[in-house]
């Protein structure tokens, strides 16, 4: 059942915005799957949750500004 949720929600990321949102949803979900996230800094795997979280945030911020560029009032 949850192979079928994020098919369709894929697929509506596709429809919506396009391939290169796809991938990026596809690269976001596959990297952060098998990765333990903790907000406890004294667990062992604190730092990795944390690279990954970090990573994901600045595929979403990259890709903020990369679109606010092209308009006429970008971000400031």
């Amino acid at each position: 059942m949850f192979g079928v949720i994020l098919v369709v929600i894929i697929l509506g990321v596709i429809f919506r915005f396009g391939l290169c949102a796809g991938f990026v949803g596809f690269f976001c979900h596959f990297w952060t799957w098998g990765v333990a996230i903790t907000l406890e800094s004294d667990r062992p795997y604190f730092e990795t949750g944390l690279v990954a979280l970090a990573l994901v945030a600045a595929i979403a911020v990259t890709g903020c500004v990369m679109t606010r560029s092209r308009q006429e009032r970008p971000l400031r």
